[in-house]
This record gives structure tokens, sequence and C-alpha cells, in this order.
């Protein structure tokens, strides 16, 4: 998963429920903020990629809002 430059991360693991999807194996959020909008890339099923509004963050994961069921990671 990445964002604008000054915010890039990688994530190892995605997870999708009741239209939030979840990023996990974060090394770090620091810098992110929830409302903040992220590009996420590079996910199989593509469903995940887009630009997405940050919902909830903690120290290893990020959440944000995909309406529909993007698939299973």
């Amino acid at each position: 998963m990445e964002t604008a430059p000054a915010n890039s991360f990688t994530a190892t693991g995605a997870s999708w429920s009741g239209g939030t999807a979840t990023f996990t194996g974060i090394s770090s959020t620091r810098g992110l903020r929830v409302g903040e909008q992220v590009a996420v890339s590079g996910f199989t099923p593509a469903g995940y990629n887009g630009t997405h509004t940050i919902t909830a963050l903690t120290g290893t994961s990020v959440s944000v809002a995909i309406a529909s069921n993007p698939g299973a990671y």
C-alpha cells in the first residue's frame, strides 16, 4: 500500500468487513491521520486498490472505507 511520497508504506495483508478494509503488517503509521486520503496500489484482488479515506489507525494497521467486498486477499 502506498500513499503520497511523504507518507508511503508497505502492508503485508488486507481484509474486509462491513464496508471497511484493513491493511495490516505496516511497520509504522506515523504521519498518517484519520480523514486523510491514501492511494492504495499493488493489491490482488484489485478491488482494494484506489484512493480511499482513512477511517482508523493503529500502530501497525490502516483501515479505509470500501463499500463493496473486494474479495479475499
